[in-house]
C-alpha cells in the first residue's frame, strides 16, 4: 500500500514525531510512505520539503492577517501534486 503524509513539520514538535513515527512503523512493515512537509529536521529517504523559509513567513503572516488558514501555499502545493503525479498515477481532478 502507498501512503502519503502532509505535515507541517516533519520530526519535530508533537505533530511532527508523530509523522516521522508513522512513517518509519509503515516502512518497517513493508508499505511505500511518501511525507511531504514545509520543514524537516532528519534527511530520510521519501521526505519531500514544499516550499521554503520565505514561504512558510508570508503563508503566516497571511494567515494572521486574513483568518484563513491553508489558503496561501498554491505553489508549494502545486509542486507536490506535480511531484507526486510523477511517480504515482493519482488522477487529475
Amino acid at each position: 500500500m502507498t501512503i502519503v503524509q502532509i505535515n507541517a513539520v516533519y520530526g519535530t514538535g508533537s505533530t511532527g514525531r508523530i509523522t516521522r513515527e508513522m512513517h518509519n512503523f509503515l516502512v518497517q512493515k513493508g508499505h511505500e510512505s511518501f511525507v511531504f512537509c514545509s520543514d524537516k529536521s532528519y534527511p530520510e529517504e521519501n521526505i519531500f520539503c514544499m516550499g521554503n523559509c520565505f514561504s512558510r513567513k508570508v503563508h503566516g503572516a497571511l494567515s494572521r492577517a486574513t483568518g484563513l488558514q491553508g489558503c496561501f501555499s498554491a505553489p508549494a502545493m502545486t509542486k507536490l501534486l506535480n511531484l507526486s503525479r510523477k511517480w504515482r498515477r493519482i488522477p487529475h481532478y
